[in-house]
């Protein structure tokens, strides 16, 4: 698993992920980037397998943007796209 962190300006941030999203640890890392970020961009593109954790851990990262900021960006496979869409969580998107 890797997660691509870019600063693009200040409070602006883009996260990409590749392979397997199964380890909690990475979401905490991105919770711990998420100080004074006010755009979220999340790309998923590259994301072939996610744990019912690391869904759980993204729609609390949902939450959390929604709280102090947004997710102005999303970019999903069809992999991923129908992992949320059977799991109930389409509504993140």
């Amino acid at each position: 698993m890797n997660m691509i962190k870019t600063v693009e300006q200040e409070g602006v941030l883009s996260v990409s992920f590749r392979g397997r999203l199964e380890d909690p640890t990475v979401i905490m890392q991105l919770f711990h980037s998420l100080e004074g970020v006010e755009e979220l961009h999340l790309d998923l593109q590259k994301l072939n397998s996610l744990s019912p954790m690391g869904l759980h851990a993204l729609a609390a990262v949902q939450k959390y943007m929604r709280d102090h900021g947004k997710i102005v960006e999303y970019s999903l496979n069809s992999v991923m796209m129908k992992t949320f869409a059977t799991s109930g969580f389409l509504f993140l998107f």
